[in-house]
């Protein structure tokens, strides 16, 4: 014999998909505000001056990073000259 239990929550499930809709809706309104801005559109012709975070320079090997740190030690930093120069 096969029951299956049914909860008389109808109109909370029916009110909670009301209340997510809703939000669904602000939330879509709010972005479209955003991207139509034009504190945006300055935002993104400024991020798109900047090509790279790193400068151009590769990123580390994560394997020598680690193994720079094993045991809990601090790396030395590599000097690029003589002292004093």
């Amino acid at each position: 014999m096969s029951t299956t239990k049914t909860t008389g929550n109808t109109a909370s499930t029916t009110a909670g998909q009301d209340k997510l809709a809703a939000l669904h809706e602000q939330i879509s309104e709010g972005v479209a505000a955003l991207v139509e801005s034009q504190g945006w559109r300055a935002m993104l012709d400024t991020a798109a001056k900047f090509h790279s975070y790193r400068g151009g320079k590769p990123a580390p090997d994560r394997r020598a990073v680690a193994a720079g740190h094993s045991g809990g030690r601090v790396p030395q930093l590599a000097e690029s000259g003589p002292a004093g120069a």
